[in-house]
């Protein structure tokens, strides 16, 4: 079993997802096209944010892990996924 991180400021937690696993949830379950996410984090067209992040982990030099749009895709899975009432469109 694969098990990566992701380090937030105020906790960490596990997942097991690669980022094509992330792509796939994210095309089998498409989140809305906007989206109130953080404070300090408005997500205006979630397909295209989508985008740069796939594309970003592909373009990223070294482990993908270590990668800041793949915590975010994990984030938003992670926010997706256990904390439904956070994220609306």
């Amino acid at each position: 079993m694969k098990i990566g991180f992701i380090c937030n400021v105020n906790s960490f937690y596990l997942c097991a997802m690669t980022p094509q696993e992330l792509k796939e949830y994210f095309d089998q379950n498409p989140p809305p096209f906007e989206i109130d996410w953080k404070p300090w984090a408005k997500i205006i067209n979630s397909k295209v944010f989508l985008t740069s992040s796939y594309k970003s982990i592909e373009r990223f030099k070294g482990n993908y892990q270590q990668c800041p749009s793949y915590w975010h895709l994990l984030e938003l899975y992670h926010d997706f996924t256990e904390k439904a009432g956070p994220i609306s469109g």
